[in-house]
């Protein structure tokens, strides 16, 4: 899922990245991808976080509805946090959330913390199809 928030003419971009497997067949876990775009950094790097909790482990089965819920909030809770901290600092979302497919390729390349460069392809050029400020540095404006 890839979302886009405007403060000022600064641009958030922000992608969560789902539970997978890598071409190995390893399993990858879900992870957060973040960067701030302004004029003072226009090509800010990507920065990385997997979405994991203490002691989780993806290759063993959850069996009851129970224990999913309570690792799944474990897991998320950096993202709710960081989510929280945005509306807190008057970021304003840009349209809807994109959601995109990912790839082993993608996972491989997320398994190494790397940035999954095929995948922010797709996801630029959904950003052009769904209408989406071309300029990552224009003002925010409210709707």
């Amino acid at each position: 899922m890839y979302a886009e928030f405007r403060r000022h003419a600064s641009t958030l971009q922000m992608l969560i990245t789902p539970d997978g497997y890598a071409e190995s067949g390893e399993i990858v876990s879900a992870a957060l991808y973040r960067r701030v775009v302004s004029a003072v950094s226009p090509k800010k790097q990507w920065r990385s976080s997997f979405l994991r909790s203490l002691g989780d482990t993806l290759s063993t089965p959850l069996t009851s509805e129970a224990e999913k819920d309570i690792s799944m909030d474990m897991r998320m809770s950096f993202a709710v946090g960081w989510l929280d901290s945005l509306a807190g600092g008057g970021w304003v979302i840009v349209k809807e959330p994109i959601l995109v497919e990912a790839s082993k390729k993608d996972m491989t390349d997320i398994s190494t913390q790397t940035t999954p460069k095929k995948m922010l392809y797709r996801i630029n050029q959904s950003r052009t199809a769904l209408g989406y400020p071309e300029d990552l540095l224009t003002p925010a404006v409210a709707e």
